[in-house]
């Protein structure tokens, strides 16, 4: 039975995307450092509504990021301007960067705990763009092979398995790289958030459905950490999705919520350092 009758729209997953992310870091910029140095200060009651609080946002929380990657695969294949669309990742993940750090990367509750710069982790917009540049660059290479009459699809017919392999060796080579490149610079989700961003664009290109890319790229998460089951709740919402973009956004507005969200609850933290 279809839980979702109304059509989704791009605008509404993105919507559902940003909330489920803010509830997700408010107890990594909030929460946990108030337990980590402030736990003495607090009743037990207040301490356990935390406790609660801080599972049910980190469990909806688990929703965002398979959204996320679902629109950058939409988003590959529908923007404008590929090269732009990398550029407005690197501005973007440049920025974020010393905002994650003093929101997440910290050593204490107040200002004496701020961090502006921490090597262990980089945000995930450096993430997304590593994903999307692999994209891009298998993306080139399935044309080129296209254009000979040379598919990996080809692998299931046994004339054609030996031609196949190039475009596959391919596909496993750039994923490869891309993957180190990302443990390399220990980036938010690492190889985990690359791997399905391909896979999702590999589902699309060949014609599936809004929901099998969906599931292409829940179930590659899923692969390195079950917790990403969550991402199954937003499933009555992909079913009803067709490419329809909605209320029009602001592209500036999606891409600059992502900072400015962390420094309103780095903001947060420092006001509560104040009063407890």
């Amino acid at each position: 039975m279809q839980l979702i009758k109304k059509e989704t729209t791009t605008a509404t997953l993105k919507a559902i995307a940003l909330v489920t992310m803010t509830m997700d870091h408010i107890p990594a910029a909030v929460f946990e450092p108030l337990l980590s140095y402030r736990s003495a200060a607090l009743s037990p009651g207040v301490l356990n509504a935390i406790n609660v609080f801080e599972l049910i946002f980190r469990f909806f929380g688990r929703i965002a990021f398979p959204l996320f990657l679902f629109m950058m695969v939409e988003g590959f294949f529908f923007t404008h301007d590929r090269k732009k669309y990398c550029l407005r990742l690197l501005l973007f993940a440049v920025i974020s960067e010393p905002i994650l750090d003093l929101a997440v990367a910290y050593n204490g509750f107040g200002i004496e705990g701020l961090r502006i710069w921490d090597p262990s982790i980089q945000n995930i917009y450096f993430t997304l763009l590593i994903g999307f540049i692999s994209v891009w660059c298998i993306h080139i290479s399935l044309d080129k092979f296209q254009e000979k009459g040379i598919s990996p699809l080809d692998f299931r017919d046994k004339d054609k398995r030996m031609q196949s392999l190039k475009p596959i060796l391919v596909i496993i080579a750039v994923s490869i790289i891309a993957s180190g490149a990302a443990i390399f610079i220990k980036c938010d989700y690492s190889f985990r958030g690359v791997l399905p961003l391909i896979m999702g664009y590999l589902f699309h290109r060949y014609n599936a459905t809004a929901k099998q890319v969906f599931l292409a790229i829940l179930i590659t998460i899923c692969i390195f950490n079950f917790l990403e089951l969550v991402g199954f709740l937003t499933l009555p919402f992909i079913q009803t999705y067709k490419g329809n973009p909605g209320r029009k956004l602001n592209k500036w507005f999606f891409y600059a919520y992502y900072p400015a969200h962390l420094a309103v609850l780095c903001l947060v933290r420092l006001l509560l350092s104040m009063v407890i």
